[in-house]
């Protein structure tokens, strides 16, 4: 189980994850989902995160942003915001969210115009797993709230053009947003290029 544990390229710590999966049985099935899921490049403890703070909540999932400090980690910087979406009644590895596309879309590092996710944790008291994301402090509302009087049409233009080439990214993969709007249309600070963050909850692909 080490041997296949160390060749899934970036799955640290070994002995807490077996842990976290529980018993045997589970393992099997958590290390067999996750070896056919190998775009997933990172598990992340949970005990790496300090100062959590809720920011956030929908119908699917409570978004958190936290301190993730480095531990060997060359993805991340040696202290850093992320965001955590915590999905719920995701206890198991089988579940939804694990299920391609939504999943592999998300870790893929291609989409620049679509929030970006690092890696997979698991809270240890509810057992539902976990989105580790890029942190965005602003979304458009907030944004236009504070700048509208200052943007120009040119920029207005390229807000409105980033949002749809994210959605044609989304739609690529078969994916619907079905709850788009200028809360979850996210930006990185001094930048007017929104990022279109993911929410799997209504994400869904097209068949249903």
């Amino acid at each position: 189980i080490d041997t296949m544990l160390f060749d899934l390229p970036g799955v640290e710590k070994t002995s807490e994850y077996q842990t976290i999966v529980g018993s045997e049985g589970q393992q099997e099935s958590a290390l067999a989902n996750l070896e056919q899921r190998k775009f997933i490049s990172k598990w992340i403890p949970y005990e790496e995160f300090s100062e959590i703070e809720k920011i956030g909540q929908g119908r699917s999932s409570q978004v958190y942003k936290a301190i993730r400090y480095k531990n060997g980690n060359k993805m991340m910087a040696k202290e850093k915001k992320v965001a955590l979406r915590i999905l719920n009644k995701s206890q198991n590895l089988d579940s939804e969210f694990l299920k391609e596309p939504k999943l592999e879309f998300l870790f893929s590092k291609k989409h620049k115009r679509i929030n970006e996710c690092y890696a997979i944790s698991q809270d240890p008291t509810t057992m539902n797993h976990i989105l580790v994301m890029r942190y965005r402090p602003i979304d458009l509302k907030v944004y236009l709230q504070a700048n509208f009087t200052k943007i120009t049409w040119f920029n207005k233009r390229e807000i409105l053009n980033n949002v749809a080439l994210g959605i044609m990214s989304i739609h690529r993969w078969n994916i619907i947003h079905r709850s788009l709007h200028s809360g979850n249309l996210l930006m990185a600070k001094g930048q007017p290029n929104p990022v279109a963050e993911i929410d799997l909850g209504f994400n869904q692909t097209a068949e249903g």
